[in-house]
């Protein structure tokens, strides 16, 4: 990254595999950015014990765990799709169980994502979001929104609340694009006017993946590095 003349760096989660020290080795790398880095939390970011569960997003530097930052008329909001989740809080925690009993309803409807690495953000957070959109609309901004799990194409790594998610971004003209990770092998849908882009992760593959992106009035250029395709 540092190859390139960056304003920030966006990380989409799973910043460790598990094991808290984990965090210890790599904070010593991307120190070494020059760009600043915003991180989104993952569902490997909470395979930590127990007890060190609640200390994760202090690790990433996250004060709030969904956030926008506002650059020259673009709006970026990051969100936090690992909110309401079966692995984020210990086990005899009320959101775990309560997670525990969505998890299982929504597996009876027979969909594919209905799986306990994924989660999805909370109501609140999808008011927020509503209220970011109509404030971005508003202003001016084109809005590019990011988190970790896939909303499209429909598969096994989706957000729970996918179809939520969706029908909100694909109310505002100014949303362009959704951005995410957890799926190591990539992914792309265009629907409503929305392109839904997924990141092909570093693993699974010899060859290091990262995206650069540029952004226009009227179009988004992302080169890509790696088994990341340029679009």
């Amino acid at each position: 990254f540092n190859q390139h003349e960056l304003a920030f760096t966006f990380h989409l989660g799973d910043f460790i595999d598990r094991d808290f020290k984990s965090f210890a080795d790599l904070k010593p790398i991307t120190a070494k950015l020059k760009s600043r880095l915003y991180h989104i939390l993952g569902n490997h970011d909470f395979d930590v014990a127990e007890e060190l569960k609640e200390k994760v997003p202090a690790e990433l530097d996250l004060t709030d765990t969904y956030y926008g930052i506002r650059q020259a008329g673009f709006r970026f909001l990051l969100l936090d799709t690992t909110e309401v989740s079966t692995y984020r809080y210990p086990t005899k925690d009320a959101r775990t169980a309560q997670a525990q009993e969505e998890l299982k309803k929504l597996s009876a409807t027979g969909k594919s994502y209905a799986q306990s690495w994924n989660s999805r953000a909370g109501d609140a957070q999808l008011t927020w979001l509503a209220g970011q959109l109509e404030e971005a609309t508003t202003a001016g901004e084109s809005v590019l929104v990011f988190g970790h799990h896939p909303v499209l194409p429909e598969e096994v790594h989706c957000s729970w609340n996918r179809l939520a998610l969706h029908e909100l971004l694909s109310r505002f003209p100014c949303c362009k694009a959704y951005l995410n990770g957890h799926r190591h092998s990539g992914g792309y849908k265009a629907k409503e006017g929305l392109h839904y882009l997924t990141l092909h992760g570093m693993l699974d593959t010899r060859d290091n993946a990262f995206s650069c992106a540029r952004l226009f009035p009227s179009r988004l250029e992302i080169r890509g590095f790696g088994r990341q395709p340029s679009r």
